[in-house]
C-alpha cells in the first residue's frame, strides 16, 4: 500500500507521541524525507493541548526535537512573538495512567524531555527504550521510502507527457482569459492607479512630517544629553538573609515594576514604527536600540524574578535568599543558593538586579552580588567557586568577571545542559581587583 501525505504526517506524528519521545499529542506542521538512501525524517510538529512549536529529526537509533523560534524573512513575513512559543511552560501537568509520566516542568526556561525537563535551549535527544517503538520507527522509514518512490514515479513516469500537454492547454487558454479580463477591466485599473497615486502622495507626506518630527527629537536629545549627569553608581550593599515571605513580596514587587516598563516600552516603539528616537514618556526622547536593549534586559528581569516567586520553601545552609541592601534598606540584588546541582562549587539558583536599576542605568550591583555570593562560597567551604545557568544576555557579564562556559552531560539520562563555572583562581582574582575600588 502507497501512503499518501496525509497518511505520512500521521505515522510521523504517532512516532512523534509515544512515551520515550515527546510523550503528547502532537500535529505535524511540514516534513522534509530527504533522500530515501538516508535513514531520517525531519520537519516541524505543534504540541497539540498548547502553542508550542517545536522542529525534530528521527532517524532509525533517536528522536531529537527542540522549541522552534520563526525568523523574520526577508518580505518581513512569518514572524512570531517568542511569549507565544513559551506561554504554558510553567503549567505542565504529570499524565495519569500511561506508561510514562509527562514531567512537571515549572521553571519557564523549561520543557518536557519524555519524562524529564530541560532547558529550553537544549535539544531532546530520546532514543527507542523498548523493542515496540524500534518496530514502529523501521516500519515509518519503510513508509518514506514507498511514499518517495511513488512520488518519484508521479514526478517522472508516465504522466509527464500527460502533464506537459494540460501545461500547454492551461497557459492558452489563461491567455486568451487573461486577454478578456484585461478589456473589461480597463475603466477599473484606471481607477487603481489614480488611488495608488494618491496612496504614494500620503505615504510622501507622512514620510516628510516623520522627518521634521526626527529632526525635532534630535534637538531635544542633544538638550538632554547637555543636561543629563553621568549614569549614578549605587553604594555598598550589604546581604540579608531573605525569609519566603520577604521574597515573595520582592518578588511581586519587581515583577509589577518591570512588567509595566516593558508595556510602556512596547506601546513607545509601536508609536514610532520607522523613527531612530522615540518619544518615551512626557518629556525623554530615547534612541530606539537604546530602549529595544533596555526593554530586553527589564523583560530578562521580569523572567528572574519570576522564577524567584516561585520560591516555596528554604532550607538553611542549603537554600538561602540573600538579599542585597542600600543603607535606607531597599533590596537593590540578590542571589538564591541551591548546593544539590554540584558536590564542587557553590550552586546559585537564581541571580538577579532590582529592575530599577536598569531602567535608571545604575551600576555597580553585579559586581557587589558576584562579591558576596564569592564570600558565602568560602564561608561554605567551596573556596569561592560558583556554578550556575545563564540567560544569553548576562553570558557578558558572567564572562566579565571570571566565569567560564562549559558544557556538561547528565550523568542519569545523558542529556547536555550548559553551565558558567566560577573557579577558585578566578574568584581569587575578582575579588582582589574588587576590593581594590573599595579603598
Amino acid at each position: 500500500m502507497i501512503p499518501s501525505e496525509a497518511q505520512m504526517r500521521q505515522a510521523i506524528a504517532q512516532i512523534l507521541s509515544m512515551p520515550f519521545a515527546y510523550n503528547s499529542p502532537v500535529m505535524v506542521l511540514d516534513f522534509d524525507l530527504g533522500d530515501k538512501d538516508t535513514d531520517k525524517i525531519t520537519g516541524r510538529f505543534k504540541d497539540l493541548s498548547r502553542p508550542r512549536v517545536f522542529s525534530f529529526e528521527i532517524t532509525k537509533k533517536s528522536v531529537v526535537y527542540k522549541p522552534f523560534v520563526a525568523r523574520i524573512d526577508s518580505t518581513g513575513l512569518n514572524v512570531e512573538a517568542w511569549e507565544d512559543f513559551s506561554e504554558g511552560y510553567s503549567y505542565r501537568t504529570d499524565s495519569q495512567g500511561t506508561r510514562k509520566g509527562k514531567a512537571q516542568c515549572v521553571k519557564p526556561t523549561s520543557y518536557n524531555c519524555g519524562s524529564v525537563c530541560i532547558n529550553i535551549n537544549k535539544n531532546c535527544r530520546a532514543n527507542p527504550d523498548d523493542d515496540f517503538s524500534e518496530e514502529r520507527i523501521d516500519k515509518l522509514l519503510k513508509l518514506k521510502k514507498l511514499y518517495l518512490d511513488e512520488l518519484y514515479k508521479i514526478q517522472h513516469g508516465e504522466q509527464k507527457e500527460r502533464e506537459s500537454y494540460l501545461l500547454k492547454k492551461n497557459k492558452e487558454i489563461s491567455l486568451v482569459l487573461k486577454s478578456a479580463r484585461e478589456r473589461q477591466r480597463e475603466p477599473e485599473k484606471q481607477k487603481e492607479l489614480e488611488k495608488q497615486k494618491e496612496l504614494e502622495k500620503q505615504k510622501e507626506l507622512e514620510k516628510q512630517k516623520e522627518l521634521e518630527k526626527q529632526k525635532e527629537l534630535e534637538k531635544q536629545l542633544e538638550k538632554q544629553k547637555q543636561q543629563q549627569s553621568p549614569g549614578q553608581r549605587v553604594g555598598k550593599l550589604m546581604p540579608f538573609i531573605a525569609s519566603v515571605k520577604e521574597i515573595k513580596k520582592t518578588a511581586e514587587e519587581w515583577i509589577d515594576k518591570s512588567s509595566k516598563y516593558v508595556a510602556t516600552a512596547e506601546e513607545a516603539l509601536k508609536q514610532s514604527p520607522y523613527g531612530k528616537l522615540i518619544k518615551y514618556g512626557n518629556k525623554e526622547v530615547i534612541e530606539r536600540d537604546v530602549l529595544e536593549k533596555k526593554k530586553d534586559l527589564v523583560d530578562d528581569s521580569n523572567t528572574v524574578s519570576a522564577g524567584l516567586a516561585w520560591t516555596v520553601e528554604l532550607e538553611p545552609g542549603l537554600h538561602d535568599a540573600f538579599f542585597l541592601k542600600d543603607e535606607s534598606g531597599k533590596s537593590q540584588g540578590f542571589f538564591l543558593t541551591g548546593n544539590d546541582k554540584s558536590k564542587e562549587s557553590m550552586y546559585i539558583e537564581y541571580l538577579g538586579t532590582n529592575p530599577s536599576n536598569i531602567i535608571t542605568n545604575t551600576k555597580g550591583v553585579g559586581k557587589q552580588i558576584i562579591y558576596h555570593a564569592i564570600q558565602e562560597s568560602v564561608k561554605r567551604g567551596f573556596k569561592g567557586k560558583i556554578k550556575l545557568e545563564a540567560l544569553a544576555s548576562a553570558e557578558p557579564f558572567y564572562e566579565s568577571v571570571g566565569f567560564k562556559k562549559r558544557i556538561e552531560k547528565g550523568a542519569k539520562y545523558g542529556y547536555e545542559f550548559e553551565y558558567f563555572h566560577l573557579s577558585e583562581k578566578s574568584a581569587k582574582a575578582f575579588v582582589k581587583e574588587y576590593e581594590k575600588t573599595l579603598k
